[in-house]
């Protein structure tokens, strides 16, 4: 392998990997919020939906950046 294809293998493995983990990031997050909703819908506390909303707020920090050319694509 050159060093071209060995640099390029080394950024898809990084890429995969960034996105395995998001994707555990966001399971663990969403598994938590399923908790707190089911929870919430039995005791009706406010706190509870307090939590809900602040775990959602994390969500969007561990979204995958969506790239320019895709952001004009949406917007047609």
């Amino acid at each position: 392998m050159s060093q071209d294809q060995n640099l390029r293998s080394g950024q898809v493995y990084i890429k995969k990997e960034r996105t395995r983990m998001r994707n555990v990031v966001l399971k663990n997050i969403t598994d938590k919020a399923d908790k707190l909703a089911n929870e919430y819908n039995k005791t009706k506390d406010p706190g509870l939906r307090d939590q809900w909303y602040k775990l959602l707020r994390q969500v969007s920090e561990h979204q995958e950046p969506v790239s320019p050319s895709a952001r004009r694509l949406s917007r047609k």
